[in-house]
C-alpha cells in the first residue's frame, strides 16, 4: 500500500436553484453546472463523498481512505470510525433557504444520524450590503415561532446581519441561518446533513431545535493574530468539533501534524508550494488539501492566504501559543465556543 501524502481533493458539486457562479469562475472548479450552490470539498456524507484528485491514491474516495488508513489519516483525537468533518464552499446567487440544525442529542434520539451540526462560515466574498440570516432579532417563544411558520410571518423575526469578505460567523446547532444573495462562504461543519428547512412539513422539528433567544450582537467571531516576519496566523475559533485558523503568507510558514489530527487546508487567494520531506506540490487559489495526521512536518512557501481546520486541543493549539504571543487568558478564552 502506498504511503500517505497531502491529498488534493476532488469535490462533489450540488446544483440548487439559488446557486451562483463563483465556484466555477472564482475558484476554478470543474463543475458541470452553470450555477453551483455548493462544492463539497472534503466529505464522506452519503449524499456526496469527495475523491482524492492526484497521486498514488487518485480516484479513491475519502470514505475508503478513512477505512484503509484510520488513525494515520484522522489522528488520535478522533475516536469514531467515520471522518468527523465536512468542508464545503457555498455560493448564493440568490438567498439560500432558511434552515436550522439540531444538536447531537436531538439528532441521535430523533434521526438516523449520530450527530447534529455545528458549523463556522468564513466569508470569501460579499457584494455591497450583502447579508446572512443569523438567529432571531428578538427573544421569541416556541408558540410565536410555530404561529409565524404556519402563517408565513417569519420575516420580521429574523436577524439579518451585513457581512464583508474575511468575516467569520460561528453557527452552533439551533441557530436559524441562511446565506444571502451575493455571498460566498467557506463552511466547516460536523459531518452530518440533518437539516430542517422552513417549510410546513417540518414545523414541529424547527420549533423543538431552534434557539429562541435573540442572536443580535453574537454573530461574528473576532480572531487573534500571531505575527511573524513571513506570515500572520489568525486563531479564529475553537469548539469541541473543530479548530479554525487563517494564515496570510508572504514567505515560508512551518506546519505540523503530530499524529493528533489531520489538517484541512483551503487556499483562498494567491499561490504557494506545499513541501513535505523531499516532495512538493503546488497549492493555488481554490485548492483543498487534506493533510494526514501522520504526515509530520511540512511547510508552505509563497504569497497566499489559506484556511486551516483540524480537531483541536484547546490548551495546546490555542491557549499556549496565544499566551506566548502576549494575549491575556480572557482574550484567548473568548475564542472557545
Amino acid at each position: 500500500m502506498e504511503d500517505l501524502y497531502p491529498l488534493k481533493m476532488q469535490p462533489v458539486f450540488k446544483e440548487y436553484a439559488w446557486g451562483g457562479k463563483a465556484i466555477r469562475n472564482q475558484y476554478k472548479k470543474n463543475t458541470p453546472y452553470t450555477k453551483t450552490a455548493e462544492s463539497w470539498e472534503v466529505s464522506v456524507q452519503p449524499l456526496g463523498t469527495s475523491l482524492v484528485l492526484d497521486g498514488a491514491h487518485a480516484g479513491v474516495s475519502l470514505e475508503k481512505m478513512v477505512k484503509l488508513w484510520g488513525e494515520d489519516l484522522c489522528g488520535t483525537l478522533h475516536e469514531e470510525e467515520d471522518f468527523p468533518l465536512t468542508f464545503k464552499l457555498v455560493d448564493a446567487g440568490e438567498w439560500a433557504p432558511l434552515q436550522v440544525h439540531p444538536d447531537d442529542v436531538y439528532a441521535a434520539e430523533n434521526t438516523q444520524n449520530s450527530s447534529g451540526k455545528t458549523e463556522m462560515c468564513y466569508v470569501l466574498a460579499a457584494k455591497s450590503d450583502a447579508q446572512i440570516a443569523y438567529g432571531f432579532s428578538r427573544d421569541i417563544t416556541a408558540a410565536e415561532l410555530g404561529q409565524a411558520l404556519q402563517n408565513g410571518e417569519l420575516e420580521d423575526m429574523i436577524n439579518r446581519v451585513e457581512v464583508e469578505e474575511g468575516e467569520v460567523l460561528f453557527i452552533p446547532s439551533g441557530i436559524v441561518h441562511a446565506v444571502g444573495k451575493g455571498v460566498t462562504v467557506a463552511e466547516i461543519q460536523q459531518s452530518s446533513n440533518v437539516t430542517y428547512t422552513f417549510r410546513e412539513s417540518e414545523i414541529e422539528e424547527i420549533v423543538k431545535v431552534s434557539e429562541l433567544e435573540s442572536s443580535v450582537g453574537e454573530e461574528k467571531v473576532e480572531g487573534l493574530p500571531i505575527e511573524t516576519e513571513d506570515y500572520i496566523r489568525y486563531k479564529l475559533c475553537c469548539c469541541r468539533y473543530f479548530g479554525a485558523e487563517k494564515v496570510e503568507l508572504d514567505g515560508v510558514v512551518p506546519e505540523e501534524t503530530d499524529g493528533r489530527s489531520f489538517h484541512i487546508l483551503f487556499c483562498t487567494s494567491g499561490d504557494a508550494v506545499l513541501r513535505w520531506g523531499e516532495m512538493e506540490t503546488d497549492m493555488e487559489k481554490g485548492d483543498t488539501f487534506l493533510i494526514p495526521a501522520a504526515l509530520g512536518d511540512y511547510e508552505i512557501e509563497g504569497d497566499c492566504e489559506y484556511l486551516k481546520y483540524y480537531i483541536p486541543e484547546f490548551a495546546k493549539d490555542f491557549l499556549e501559543p496565544l499566551l506566548e504571543a502576549g494575549y491575556g487568558e480572557d482574550e484567548v478564552i473568548s475564542l472557545l465556543y
